[in-house]
């Protein structure tokens, strides 16, 4: 069957791309893919780090061009018969990745969407002496060898016309730990936030007034109880 995929990936050694987009028209094609962006690509006043990863040199120097909220983002927009990639550092600032719009003839209205992870088994067994920067490894007898393959993959069915299903734009939150306080941030204008000790319990406003910054609105938050569950409701 034809597929659509957007990839970001990391590591050890180059590209560690940001994102590259791979699709197969039909079953039986070929893979072919859209030329990949790297994480020196600037959206902003990012750069393509990973949360944690975002040191410069051996010393530790974090990049003054990342930020300690940042992740990868990718997505994927169906018109039509066609798919396109777009990636982000942020989830709210994207980019479209240019060679990634996609017509698959073959495609049918009703496609099966998910998601998945996986390590980089290599594209064959390594040469003597050599474990392709670490996309193999070496056995006990000392002779290089193709990585295993370890993957996880979720599918989600039922993927329909959320333009239709969900008029109004749902916001995005994000959610982070800084100094002891718990930051939290959304999207989109005229929400209040709820909170309560229980998942399916009496939620109430918190009484938090937000930071409102462009389309952004933000509350810290200092965390006195073991647990609490929060929400938006306009």
């Amino acid at each position: 069957m034809p597929s659509y995929v957007n990839i970001a990936y990391y590591e050890s050694s180059d590209p560690n791309r940001a994102a590259i987009e791979l699709n197969r028209p039909a079953a039986g094609d070929n893979y072919g893919n859209s030329g990949p962006y790297s994480n020196d690509t600037l959206i902003g006043s990012l750069r393509g780090f990973f949360t944690d990863l975002r040191a410069v040199d051996a010393a530790g120097t974090i990049s003054a061009e990342s930020d300690p909220s940042q992740a990868k983002w990718i997505r994927v927009k169906r018109t039509g018969q066609s798919l396109t990639s777009y990636f982000s550092y942020d989830g709210m600032t994207w980019v479209e990745q240019d060679g990634s719009t996609r017509t698959m003839s073959n495609l049918p209205a009703t496609v099966l969407v998910g998601f998945g992870h996986h390590n980089d088994t290599g594209y064959g067994v390594p040469p003597a002496g050599s474990t392709y920067a670490g996309n193999g490894t070496v056995n006990s007898d000392g002779a290089p060898v193709q990585n295993e393959s370890n993957y996880g993959v979720v599918r989600i069915r039922n993927f329909g016309d959320l333009a239709t299903a969900f008029p109004v734009e749902s916001p995005l939150i994000q959610i982070r730990r800084t100094d002891g306080s718990v930051v939290l941030s959304w999207t989109g204008t005229g929400f209040t936030l709820q909170s309560s000790t229980t998942l399916n319990g009496t939620y109430t406003a918190t009484g938090l007034t937000p930071v409102v910054t462009g389309n952004v609105s933000t509350v810290t938050i200092a965390p006195t109880e073991s647990g609490r569950f929060y929400r938006l409701v306009r």
